[in-house]
């Protein structure tokens, strides 16, 4: 049995937000494998709701990468533990799903919302408004480009000039090879060279 990270799949609408989201500074801790090894990566929430939780970690995660999350809500001693995945991502902030909660651990989130105010949905984290199937299979080719870009523009030009300089030095081998035998060939006599 593998004990490998396992991703779950992203859906295209993932980004659309089902409940309202409330600005909630608490401390958090995520808990992801690496190569097998849990790593705990501490952080900070900057809303919640039932159904996510926008953190800005010290580490970075992957999408659909399956995280443990540990949200320590205001007037408890314990954290709350919830099992989450990560929907999207913008530099060391990332919007988490929560899954499997209890109706006790809903209660909890929806009373530490409620203690504050609804907010204004982030420029890099807006929700994607919903579209037509022509408008996501668009931008799910956009992200299928933009993942099939070389990541180092550099080598790739590097290897492009070495093939140039190859393909150069071997055409004008080729032409000095075939200069010379001409040479040669013009030396030996008509004669000696049917006679043989």
């Amino acid at each position: 049995m593998s004990t490998a990270a396992t991703r779950a799949p992203v859906r295209a609408d993932a980004t659309r937000r089902r409940a309202p989201r409330y600005a909630a500074a608490l401390p958090v801790d995520v808990m992801v494998l690496r190569s097998g090894v849990p790593c705990l990566i501490p952080g900070r929430s900057f809303n919640l709701s039932p159904g996510g939780v926008g953190v800005a970690l010290a580490g970075e995660l992957r999408l659909g990468d399956l995280v443990g999350v540990e949200l320590y809500l205001p007037g408890r001693k314990e954290p709350l533990p919830a099992k989450a995945v990560v929907r999207h991502r913008a530099r060391l902030a990332c919007g988490l799903q929560l899954l499997g909660l209890s109706a006790e651990q809903i209660e909890m989130i929806q009373f530490c919302a409620a203690l504050s105010a609804p907010e204004t949905p982030s420029p890099s984290l807006a929700p994607v408004p919903a579209a037509d199937d022509s408008s996501a299979d668009s931008r799910e080719l956009n992200l299928l480009n933009r993942k099939q870009r070389p990541r180092h523009p550099i080598l790739r030009q590097t290897l492009w000039v070495a093939l140039a300089i190859l393909l150069a030095g071997g055409a004008l081998g080729w032409w000095h090879w075939n200069r010379a035998w001409k040479e040669l060939e013009s030396r030996v006599p008509a004669a000696a060279a049917t006679s043989q």
